[in-house]
């Protein structure tokens, strides 16, 4: 996943690697498992990912680099298929599971702010200045998601 000038990428190997736009790599971090969905936020300061069953957040603290946050939470899913930043200041970690949840956690709060479930796996979560989400789903479907009353929109 790319950020304004950075991308990350991650392997089997349980690294990833954080390189610049013209391939120098940054820093490598290591996981306890493959990561996968990674996304930074606006502003490349925190990237979070997934590894089987949990959800991880990095924080880029500028002059010493990347730094373990948090694991947010363990799912009991069998993964998390997308994942985005989103909120007013990029408060929130959304993340579209494979056992059909939206889950949403506020990274300031440090608590999960919602679990809703949804009729088909997601594909890829889009996220608005607005506080509303954008989902699409593996059955074609696509859906919004307003943040701040906490419903799904049809």
């Amino acid at each position: 996943m790319s950020a304004s000038n950075q991308f990350a990428v991650s392997l089997s190997n349980k690294s990833v690697w954080i390189f610049d736009t013209i391939g120098n790599n940054i820093t490598t971090l290591e996981t306890d498992k493959e990561a996968r969905c990674l996304t930074f936020n606006q502003n490349s300061n925190l990237l979070a990912g997934f590894t089987p069953n949990n959800i991880f957040v990095w924080n880029n603290s500028g002059n010493h680099g990347y730094s373990w946050l948090k694991t947010i939470w363990t799912t009991q899913s069998n993964g998390v298929s997308t994942c985005v930043f989103s909120g007013e200041s990029e408060e929130n970690l959304v993340a579209g599971s494979c056992d059909n949840h939206l889950y949403v956690y506020n990274i300031k709060k440090e608590k999960a702010i919602l679990n809703k479930y949804c009729v088909s796996e997601f594909t890829v979560l889009e996220p608005s200045g607005s506080g509303f989400i954008a989902s699409g789903h593996m059955n074609g479907s696509i859906r919004t998601w307003d943040l701040k009353d906490k419903s799904k929109k049809p």
